[in-house]
């Protein structure tokens, strides 16, 4: 999605008359669009963005300015209360989205930085209640993801649970080869699974059949060996600390120095997510 939004833009843009340049940038100020049948079928075949749930006819006003650091413009609509930074070249696409949600209090984050030379890309997201919410009411949600293209491998983390205890959270680390490969090293646990018990195994990924019941796979040619998401050290200590995080809202403020702290697969498990 937080590609797509790009994509989106410059389809509307475009096919609202204002001038887009070669990377695909409007020109800065606030620029008018509607959302037609016409464009809303564009956003949807050429950027594969869902736009149903937006009326036809619907106005939308967009607002574009100079950005800084890692990223080139700034986007903002009246449609929603979202920031939108983009730089996209020849050699990178860094996207940095934040925003406060219908409700009023829960907010999010996403940072993508693809790096085109190297075929590397990191994301993150990050969902919060922000403050003012009530336990118990929102869910709490992280999640990163390595993905080397050149050397076919890829790491997922996630954490997802409710705002009132660590200890029921879901999280795992899932690891393999995207292309070539025929192992997926899984370490999950869950507060309600077996009291707590952490759960690996090594899954093939075409089937979702268990190939090593309790420990995960080992590292070869077609499989990585993924990591322990319960290790008692840096990876529960991050945890910890995104869970101390919850109920700050400036999880859906991002500008031109917001970037990701974290850049291989074996630092996006010990880094600590920074509001």
């Amino acid at each position: 999605t937080a590609l797509g939004i790009f994509c989106a833009v410059g389809v509307g843009m475009g096919m609202s008359g204002v001038a887009v340049d070669s990377n695909g940038y409007p020109e800065d100020g606030t620029h008018a669009m509607t959302f037609t049948a016409a464009i809303k079928a564009q956003m949807t075949s050429q950027c594969g963005m869902d736009v149903s749930d937006i009326a036809t006819g619907t106005p939308l006003n967009i607002t574009v300015a100079a950005s800084s650091g890692s990223y080139d413009k700034a986007f903002s609509f009246d449609m929603f209360n979202q920031t939108y930074l983009i730089r996209s070249t020849d050699t990178e696409v860094n996207i940095a989205t934040g925003e406060t949600h219908d409700n009023g209090t829960g907010v999010s984050r996403t940072v993508v930085m693809w790096n085109k030379t190297t075929n590397v890309m990191r994301v993150e997201y990050v969902s919060d209640p922000g403050t003012g919410f009530t336990p118990g009411s929102s869910g709490y949600y992280g999640y990163r993801l390595y993905y080397d293209e050149t050397n076919d491998e890829a790491q997922l983390f996630t954490y997802e649970g409710p705002d009132t205890a660590l200890s029921d959270a879901t999280r795992y680390i899932l690891a393999g080869k995207p292309a070539n490969g025929d192992g997926l090293s899984l370490s999950f646990r869950q507060g309600s699974v077996e009291a707590g018990a952490m759960l690996n195994a090594c899954v093939n990924p075409n089937t979702g059949d268990i190939l090593t019941d309790g420990s995960r796979c080992t590292a070869s040619s077609t499989r990585l060996a993924g990591a322990d998401v319960n290790d008692g050290g840096a990876i529960d200590a991050m945890i910890t600390q995104f869970f101390a995080d919850i109920g700050d809202s400036t999880w859906a403020t991002v500008s031109g120095s917001t970037t990701l702290g974290w850049t291989t697969m074996s630092n996006m498990l010990t880094t600590n997510f920074a509001p």
